[in-house]
C-alpha cells in the first residue's frame, strides 16, 4: 500500500499518512449501492440497497425518531448533529447557511425501512460547482456525520452515488473538523483507497481530551506540574478564605433552565460580552442555546456545573453529552477573581468528577488549537482535520483546481482573520 492517497500527480502533493488509517481497518471490497430517484441504468429486477432523500430541516424534523435511533448507532458520537442540537441551530441561523440533510435508508424487505446515514449538506450554488461542504458552524466543535456502525460502507457509497448523479460537477466532498483517528476518517480513507479516490486534509490541529485511561486520584500529578498545583492550591486557600467555596452540577431539568440563565449572565459579564461574542450578545443565538440545552435536558444529556463562593458563581461550564462522549461546550469564568484562577479551578475538579462518574470513554474539550487554559491541563491530543474526498466524477485536472482554489481561499482566509484582530485589538478566542 502507497504512504499517501494522493493519486494524481504532484499537483496535489500533501501527503496522507495512512497511518490514521488502523490496521485493523484495512481496506475491503466495498459493495457500490443505489437508489431509486439516481440509480443508475440496470436490467436487474433487485430493488436499490439503500434510499436517499434530500430534504430540508423541516421535513427532517419528521424523522425525529429515526433521526435519534440512528446517533445511538453512530459509528462516532457527534452531538453537534444529534437533532436537539442541529434542529434548534438551523432554525437560528440565517436561511442561506441552512443545510440540506441527505437521509440515507437501508432498504431490505425483511426489515422495516431503518435510517443508516445523515449528512448535513451545503449543496454548491448553481455555477459554483466544484466543491460540497457538510455543514459546520460556530457553535459546532466537531463535524463527523452520523453513519451506522454496521452499515457505514452503504451509507458512504449512497453519498457518494447521490452526489455524482445529483452534482455532476462536484469534484470533492469536504469533511470538516473530522477526528484524523476516528471511526468516520479510518472509513473513508478505506473508502478511498478502495476506490483509487485522492483525498486531501487541510487545517490539520490538535485538540485537548481527557479518556477515561485517566486515574481521577491522580489526574492532577500526572498531568500538572508539582508548582502549578502548590499555586493552584494557595489560589483556592484564598478563595476559601474570602468565603464558602461549593461545587454544584445541575442535571434535571428545572436546575438547568435555572443555571443556564446563570451561565449566560456570567459569560455576558466578562470578554466575550465585550467583544459581541457571547451567546446573549445576539437574540437568536441566545434563543438557540435556550431550547438546546432544554432538549438536552429532558434527555438527560446536559449537565451545567459551576464553581461557587457563598452561593454565587465564579467559574462555570455546559457539557454535552452523545453515547460514551461528553462535549466541554461552553465555559465561562467571573473576571472580578481571574487572579484565583477560578476557570482552571473548576475545569480541573469538574473533569476528575467526570472521570469518577466513569460515564464516559472520552471528554472533549471542544477548544481551539493552543487553548491558553485547557491546553496546560488536558495533555491528551486529538488530531483534527477537515478531509476532502475525490467525488466519483473528479478528474484530475478539475479536482486539482477546486483543491487549489480551496487551499488559496483558506490562506486569504486567514490573513484577514489576522488583520481583523490586530487592527480590532479583540480576543481570538
Amino acid at each position: 500500500m502507497r504512504n499517501r492517497l494522493f493519486l494524481f500527480g504532484p499537483l496535489l502533493s500533501q501527503p496522507v499518512p495512512l497511518n490514521w488509517l488502523n490496521a485493523q481497518h484495512a481496506p475491503v471490497t466495498i459493495p457500490v449501492t443505489s437508489m431509486p430517484a439516481f440509480a443508475p441504468r440496470t436490467t436487474s429486477s433487485q430493488p436499490p440497497a439503500t434510499l436517499t432523500e434530500l430534504v430540508e430541516w423541516e421535513e427532517a424534523a419528521g424523522h425525529v425518531e429515526a433521526w435519534t435511533d440512528l446517533t445511538a448507532r453512530a459509528i462516532e458520537p457527534n452531538v453537534f448533529l444529534k437533532p436537539g442540537f442541529a434542529l434548534a441551530s438551523v432554525q437560528h441561523v440565517p436561511a442561506a447557511q441552512r443545510p440540506s440533510f441527505l437521509l440515507v435508508w437501508k432498504n431490505s424487505p425483511a426489515e422495516s425501512r431503518r435510517l443508516i446515514g445523515l449528512f448535513a449538506l451545503h449543496p454548491p450554488k448553481s455555477g459554483r460547482g466544484g466543491i460540497m461542504h457538510l455543514w459546520s458552524n460556530s457553535m459546532m466543535a466537531a463535524g463527523a456525520p452520523l453513519i451506522d456502525r454496521v452499515e457505514g460502507n452503504a451509507a458512504i457509497e449512497a453519498l457518494q452515488s447521490f452526489t455524482a448523479q445529483r452534482y455532476a460537477g462536484v469534484e470533492t466532498i469536504i469533511f470538516p473538523q473530522l477526528n484524523l483517528h476516528g471511526p468516520v476518517a479510518r472509513l473513508l480513507a478505506a473508502h478511498c483507497v478502495t476506490h483509487g479516490l485522492a483525498a486531501r486534509i487541510f487545517d490539520r490541529r490538535s485538540r485537548a481530551i481527557v479518556t477515561s485511561r485517566n486515574d481521577p486520584a491522580d489526574f492532577a500529578r500526572t498531568f500538572i506540574s508539582p508548582k502549578k498545583r502548590k499555586e493552584l492550591r494557595r489560589q483556592r486557600r484564598r478563595l476559601e478564605d474570602m468565603g464558602t467555596v461549593t461545587y454544584t452540577s445541575a442535571q434535571d431539568t428545572d436546575a438547568i433552565k435555572t443555571a443556564m440563565e446563570e451561565f449566560l449572565a456570567l459569560e455576558s459579564s466578562g470578554w466575550k460580552g465585550g467583544q459581541s461574542t457571547a451567546l446573549l450578545s445576539d437574540p437568536s443565538t441566545a434563543t438557540f442555546a435556550r431550547t438546546m440545552v432544554r432538549n438536552f435536558a429532558a434527555r438527560g444529556a446536559c449537565r451545567i456545573d459551576a464553581l461557587e463562593l457563598d452561593g454565587r458563581p465564579i467559574a462555570m461550564g455546559i457539557v454535552l453529552t452523545a453515547h460514551d462522549t461528553a462535549f466541554y461546550w461552553k465555559t465561562a469564568y467571573d473576571e472580578a477573581f481571574a487572579r484565583y484562577s477560578p476557570g482552571v479551578l473548576f475545569s480541573l475538579e469538574m473533569t476528575t468528577r467526570m472521570i469518577e462518574s466513569g460515564a464516559h470513554e472520552v471528554i472533549n474539550s471542544c477548544a481551539i488549537p493552543d487553548h491558553p487554559m485547557i491546553d496546560h491541563i488536558w495533555r491528551e491530543r486529538m488530531e483534527l482535520g477537515d478531509l476532502a474526498i475525490a467525488t466519483l466524477n473528479a478528474t484530475p485536472r478539475r479536482l486539482a483546481f477546486a483543491l487549489n482554489r480551496e487551499s488559496a481561499r483558506r490562506r486569504i482566509r486567514a490573513v484577514a482573520k489576522r488583520a481583523y484582530y490586530r487592527l480590532t485589538h479583540k480576543h481570538p478566542r
